[in-house]
């Protein structure tokens, strides 16, 4: 998979897709990649960002942990991720 610049709207519509179908909180999401569930309120404040690691751990769980039955957004590269690898 080739990476983009990391763009925390791509993490913040997955988060808000999960959220959507009831499948998990953003704070949930959250606090299972980086321990803490704050990560997502604080990108949706301007000017904020987030590290190439941030980035790809949450790609990473997203794609292991994506919804059967839910359409990944086509216009946001998704990394081919085991779910033993981003647990």
């Amino acid at each position: 998979m080739r990476l983009a610049v990391p763009d925390k709207h791509h993490l913040i519509r997955l988060a808000e897709a999960m959220e959507s179908g009831r499948y998990m909180t953003a704070s949930a999401i959250s606090n299972r990649v980086m321990g803490g569930g704050t990560f997502f309120a604080r990108m949706q404040k301007p000017g904020t960002g987030c590290s190439l690691k941030s980035y790809v751990a949450f790609l990473n769980w997203f794609s292991a942990n994506w919804p059967a039955g839910v359409d990944w957004p086509a216009d946001i590269p998704r990394p081919d991720v085991k779910k033993d690898d981003a647990a």
